[in-house]
């Protein structure tokens, strides 16, 4: 009896096991889509799966070594059907996945040590038919050739010979250049190899169904090892035309998975809030933040700076070093962009800049000019309303007229109701400021001196239409009690009384001249020494 018994018992365990291998299933999902953040990125895979009635083991392979597994979430689309639990590990075995650029490399690697050998036996063939050929020379004299035979016989075996050098001048090329080419790609290979993660991860999912059934499954991780960064090109005609943005955002990716042709989308938020809760920190208001800039706005407190930085926190292989980090201030109400065409980017670390969107706006144009600094006139661009761009602080290009004229870069940290826009130099405004020496004079009045100065600027329109241009100098402030200062003439200018600093806002029809008048003096004791000239430092390089 306890031997039937014993029997029974085996042959139940190997029904269980048999049903339990049955019913576990190996399922291969599809990347779909992937939401890029500033610090990371969010992945959803799909497949479809059959169940059968009862308990269902899925075993979802191939995920990303770089996942972070308090991220991950899973869906079925069957009311009929429940997850009953779930378990990861990573496989350091079965993982066979390469970058899609290391594939191309490998084929191409192929193909150029195929050619190789071609040429290898093409080079001892050339060898051995010269060797021929030198055979047959040495047996003219012994064979009784005659000279009319010799001299027909010579200039055959000279051609040849030349054919076969030139032959062999060209194989002994195209193997170094082969050589060459083939050393290149072994060492991106193996800088490429030495980054691929040989693992992957392996998601078990223990699966309820109430009966057999077709149904799809969602899954959805963060990796820290993406990230993008804003870039603008910014467009324009100049002067009285609309400012066209493109924004564009750079891409990273170096997830260990290549994203080929996906439904991407950029983001400003974190990919962390699925598994951290947010901490509302105190809205303090005051006038001292360094966000006000000195005036009456106030902007909202930021959020606790030690919770974002552990929030963002990227993954090594992406951020390198700590001095590499950019800090980017965002809007707390995050924005998200869908990128309208299907997109590949592959997992070789390789930035790759794709377009986002592009916005037109009316613009404000202004001249602007330091002639005692810099002669040259910039044009800037103001723009307001701009807050529906959903900008994030970031380098431009920008291009004028169809021409790149240089880099501006965009600060809304400092922007309120108008963001200014450095658009480059417009060299149509001519600016000349020179200083009058036979009218600067140097007095000694009893125990003082007195220095006189004038400066005389003129700013030139030589554009096809009006502009309004700020100028912007200074007279120097007294900050000792036997200094005087005496302003004669500033031409009507703005004057800040506490800076010194001279703005003039001028309006400038073509081909006009218009001209400012800079006239102060300076009296101090006779016995003291003041250096009235203010001078800038440059580093040079030393040749000697």
């Amino acid at each position: 009896m306890k031997k039937y018994t014993s029997i029974l018992l085996i042959m139940f365990a190997l029904s269980t096991l048999t049903f339990a291998q049955v019913n576990e299933k190996v399922v291969n999902t599809q990347l779909k889509e992937v939401t890029v953040s500033l610090n990371g990125a969010s992945l959803k895979r799909t497949a479809s799966v059959n169940l059968s009635a009862g308990v269902n083991t899925l075993k979802v392979i191939g995920l990303s070594a770089t996942m972070d597994e308090a991220s991950l979430q899973f869906g079925l689309d069957n009311s009929d059907t429940k997850i009953l639990s779930v378990s990861t590990y990573k496989d350091f075995i079965s993982n066979s996945k390469k970058s899609k650029t290391i594939s191309l490399l490998n084929d191409s690697l192929e193909n150029l040590k195929l050619k190789k050998e071609i040429l290898l036996l093409d080079i001892e063939a050339n060898k051995i038919e010269k060797q021929l050929l030198t055979d047959n020379i040495s047996r003219i004299g012994k064979d009784g050739v005659s000279v009319t035979e010799l001299q027909s016989t010579v200039p055959y075996y000279r051609s040849q010979l030349k054919q076969i050098h030139e032959k062999q001048i060209s194989q002994i090329t195209s193997l170094n250049a082969l050589d060459n080419i083939i050393n290149k790609i072994n060492t991106q290979l193996n800088a490429l190899n030495s980054k691929v993660n040989t693992e992957t991860y392996t998601v078990t999912l223990t699966v309820e169904s109430k009966q057999d059934v077709k149904s799809n499954l969602v899954l959805m991780y963060v990796s820290k090892s993406a990230a993008w960064l804003p870039q603008y090109n910014i467009r324009t005609k100049g002067a009285g035309s609309p400012i066209v943005f493109d924004y564009k955002a750079t891409v990273v990716n170096k997830t260990g998975e290549d994203w080929e042709n996906v439904v991407l989308k950029i983001t400003t938020a974190d990919p962390s809030k699925l598994v951290a809760k947010p901490i509302l920190e105190v809205w303090g208001l005051n006038y001292s933040s360094k966000y006000n800039s000195g005036s009456n706005v106030f902007k909202e407190g930021l959020l606790n700076n030690r919770q974002m930085m552990q929030n963002s926190a990227i993954s090594d292989n992406i951020k390198g070093k700590a001095n590499e980090f950019t800090e980017i201030e965002v809007n707390e109400v995050s924005t998200e962009f869908s990128i309208k065409d299907k997109t590949t980017i592959l997992s070789d670390g390789t930035p790759q800049t794709i377009d986002v969107t592009n916005y037109e706006f009316t613009a404000q144009y202004q001249y602007y000019c330091v002639p005692k600094i810099d002669k040259d006139v910039f044009l800037m661009g103001k723009i307001t309303n701009w807050e529906s761009m959903n900008l994030i602080d970031g380098d431009a290009s920008v291009y004028i007229d169809n021409i790149y004229v240089g880099k501006s870069q965009i600060d809304t940290k400092t922007a309120n109701d108008t963001l200014e826009l450095f658009l480059g130099i417009d060299k149509k405004v001519i600016v000349n400021r020179v200083k009058k020496k036979d009218e600067s004079e140097k007095k000694m009045i009893g125990l003082n001196k007195k220095e006189s100065f004038i400066y005389h600027t003129s700013i030139r329109n030589t554009n096809n239409m009006a502009i309004n241009i700020e100028v912007v100098d200074q007279v120097p402030i007294s900050q000792e009690s036997d200094i005087e200062v005496t302003i004669n003439d500033i031409s009507k200018a703005s004057k800040d009384d506490l800076s010194g600093k001279l703005t003039w806002n001028l309006t400038i029809q073509p081909a006009e001249t218009q001209k400012l008048v800079l006239d102060f003096s300076v009296k101090f004791p006779r016995n003291k020494s003041l250096n009235l000239f203010r001078s800038r430092k440059l580093y040079c390089p030393t040749y000697m």
